[in-house]
């Protein structure tokens, strides 16, 4: 009970971080025959719009250029008051943002250029272009009249909508190379981003079952748990392929009931329960299924502290090595 207390108690304190998403309407165009470096600029952006909380919907099959007129028959087609396109020539990148600011007016035209391409290029192209469009909505909401919206509209459900969080279930496993077996159970996890790349991550698992461990006196059946509350930052993106670096601190839930072998009459069976602190670091690997679905998979080092110690029977285990957890599952961005 202790641990599931505790682990109400870390998600609701991680809830409270959550900031209210300012929602807007924008067409993001996916551009046809776009290369790498323009698909992992195209990826940049579209984490940028999340991570601000800028709901967008995406637009298959733009050509390499919106003009003014373009751009502005797309936006009339639905509700959106925004559109943002990607426009390149050799090595120089344009990303176009087209805001509607004035009812009744043309989209206001606003880029974010690059003129080389290096590794830093798509990520400083893609905050610029949507601090550029969060400027641009900015002016249109203060301009609006009071008494009516700047495009009166019923709310409606986007495909490509997604605000800045992300929620998680799958398996867990854990492993201490010190023998105690293999356990493993469910996990759910909870993300916050905060920015295009780093995130607020809570992991939980619970109960892992299978661990064992035994001798010719003893044996002891152990049930394990693990909330993990840190950070999750994006190393590399590939289109839909993603790598991330995460780590944090836990907290390892570990129930042991022990046996005494027949006929060893000197011991007594135990069973214990132990909190112990837990430090957490890996990598996970994602793979985009669509707008708002990924499958996650990850594998991270656990070390707890201090070192749990397992008595079993006239035998002492110690957990001072390094266990590995490994966790896959889907995740789905709200």
């Amino acid at each position: 009970m202790r641990f599931w207390s505790l682990l109400i108690l870390v998600c609701a304190t991680f809830s409270l971080g959550s900031t209210r998403a300012f929602a807007a309407d924008v067409v993001l165009v996916h551009p046809a025959g776009a290369d790498p470096f323009i698909e992992e600029t195209y990826h940049r952006v579209r984490g940028e719009l999340r991570a601000q909380a800028i709901a967008f919907e995406q637009e298959e099959g733009g050509a390499n250029d919106l003009s003014g007129p373009a751009s502005q028959a797309l936006l009339g087609r639905g509700a959106a008051r925004a559109c943002i396109s990607f426009n390149w020539h050799g090595e120089a990148t344009v990303i176009r943002v087209w805001v509607i600011e004035a009812v009744g007016k043309p989209p206001n035209l606003s880029e974010a250029v690059a003129l080389e391409r290096n590794d830093e290029a798509p990520t400083l192209l893609a905050a610029r272009a949507v601090d550029l469009l969060s400027s641009a909505l900015r002016r249109a909401e203060r301009s609006a009249p009071s008494q009516k919206r700047l495009i009166p509209r019923p709310a409606r459900e986007s495909p490509g909508r997604s605000g800045p969080w992300l929620i998680g279930g799958g398996m867990s496993g854990i492993n201490f190379p010190t023998g105690v077996g293999f356990a493993f159970g469910p996990q759910v996890s909870v993300v916050r981003r905060v920015s295009a790349g780093l995130g607020l991550v809570m992991h939980a698992s619970a109960p892992l079952l299978g661990a064992r461990v035994e001798n010719s006196e003893a044996s002891a059946r152990l049930v394990q748990g693990l909330a993990v509350l840190g950070l999750e930052a994006e190393l590399l993106r590939l289109g839909p392929i993603g790598l991330s670096l995460d780590g944090g601190l836990g907290v390892h839930f570990l129930r042991a009931a022990g046996s005494v072998a027949e006929g060893i009459g000197s011991l007594a069976a135990r069973r214990e329960r132990r909190l112990t602190l837990g430090l957490v670091a890996g990598a996970e690997g994602s793979l985009e299924l669509s707008s708002r679905l990924s499958l996650v998979l990850g594998a991270s080092a656990l070390l707890l502290l201090p070192p749990l110690q397992i008595a079993l029977g006239r035998e002492t285990i110690h957990l001072n090595e390094p266990g590995i957890q490994w966790c896959g599952g889907l995740r789905f961005a709200l």
